[in-house]
This record gives structure tokens, C-alpha cells and sequence, in this order.
């Protein structure tokens, strides 16, 4: 798992971004927080415990967690949501590797198997 601030001006309030799967900073580096400062969470192929502490000081929180982000940040974040002032899930599950919720197992295998092949 990798981390980035996007943004960090020391605003009073966070959006915390779970991104999907491969992603990197390069396609939200100009994303216009306005308010917020910004931090990514991204390359999920190694998962640590994710330490709030970092954002002490915020008023504020939100989370936005999308595609295979929604399942990282509910499996690191569980128990944590009291933490959030808001939370948005977009075009994830909870299941993302499943054949009625989420990506058929196949497609899942045939996808990661064309990433290593690549790699």
C-alpha cells in the first residue's frame, strides 16, 4: 500500500481518497480540493494498518472510496467510521471479487493474469 498527499495546506478539513485498483497519483494531481488538502491511499497489493494519527488536527474527515478502494478502506478503516464526517462509496463492494456483487471470479483472474504478464 502506498500513500500521497495531493494536496496539504493544513486546511481545517481532509478527504481521505481510497482509489481504485492501479491507480497512481498521475490522473487526480490537478483535482481542485478547494477547502480540503487531499491524501491518497492507492497499490493495494500490500496492506499495513493505516494509522489515523496522521491526520490529527483536522476538523473534518471525509472518506471517498472507489472501485476496489470501497473494500480496502472498510477491511483498514473497520471500526473507524466514527472518524468520518462523511463517507462516499463510488463503483465499489464490499465483494469485489464475486460473480453476483462484484467482478466475476473469472474476469478477476484473467485481469490479474494479464497484469503479470505485462509487469
Amino acid at each position: 500500500m502506498r500513500t500521497v498527499w495531493l494536496q496539504q495546506h493544513r486546511r481545517p478539513e481532509c478527504i481521505v481518497f481510497f482509489t481504485g485498483w492501479g491507480m497512481d497519483p498521475t490522473p487526480f494531481q490537478g483535482l481542485p480540493a478547494l477547502d480540503h488538502d487531499l491524501y491518497m491511499v492507492m497499490d493495494y497489493r500490500t496492506l499495513e494498518t493505516f494509522d489515523l494519527d496522521v491526520f490529527a488536527g483536522y476538523q473534518h474527515l471525509h472518506l471517498i472510496a472507489w472501485s476496489m478502494g470501497v473494500r480496502v478502506a472498510a477491511h483498514l478503516l473497520s471500526g473507524q467510521a466514527h472518524r468520518f464526517a462523511t463517507a462516499t462509496a463510488i463503483g465499489g463492494t464490499l465483494t469485489p471479487v464475486d460473480g453476483q456483487r462484484g467482478i466475476p471470479p473469472a474476469s478477476y483472474d484473467a485481469m490479474l493474469d494479464r497484469a503479470g504478464k505485462a509487469a
